[in-house]
């Protein structure tokens, strides 16, 4: 039965496009985390993301906006698609093989089609283009902003 009552699940999107799949889980720690996004429209950048781990089945299914240069997976049947990921997972390989490749590359602008210059900030990721002023950033929670642990002096 798949579960998706932990955030620690979505902490591999912030590495990306640093990140091979399948991945290690943040969750259980086996390399079986597996990551697709499809967009609503092939000219609009709205769409859903999932993460899942095959091995512990942990996921999480999220609207997501997709960098335009991104295709959908044409052997993905998209009337299949449900916020649980059991008919993605039934389809991992071809997956983690579509989307290490769209990450393989440089971080392209989707206007101009040079490459972005990354900005790290507390709690954020930013990706620049100083040619056409595009841009795009994602919100990192820090591991002191999730420790629930009450300390004493």
């Amino acid at each position: 039965m798949w579960k998706d009552n932990n955030e620690n699940i979505n902490k591999v999107l912030f590495d990306l496009p640093n990140v091979s799949f399948p991945a290690i889980c943040p969750i259980c720690g086996e390399k079986k985390y597996h990551m697709y996004m499809t967009k609503f429209d092939k000219n609009d950048s709205h769409g859903s993301g999932w993460v899942w781990c095959s091995g512990c089945k942990n996921y999480s299914h999220y609207q997501y906006l997709i960098p335009d240069n991104y295709e959908n997976c044409p052997n993905i049947d998209e009337d299949e698609l449900d916020s649980e990921p059991e008919y993605l997972d039934a389809n991992s390989q071809i997956i983690d093989d579509l989307i290490n490749k769209f990450y393989s590359n440089e971080i392209k602008c989707p206007k101009c089609n040079r490459e972005l210059i990354e900005n790290i900030k507390f709690g954020s990721r930013e990706y620049f283009c100083p040619n056409s002023n595009y841009g795009v950033s994602a919100f990192v929670n820090e591991p002191i902003e999730e420790d629930d642990t009450i300390y004493e002096l």
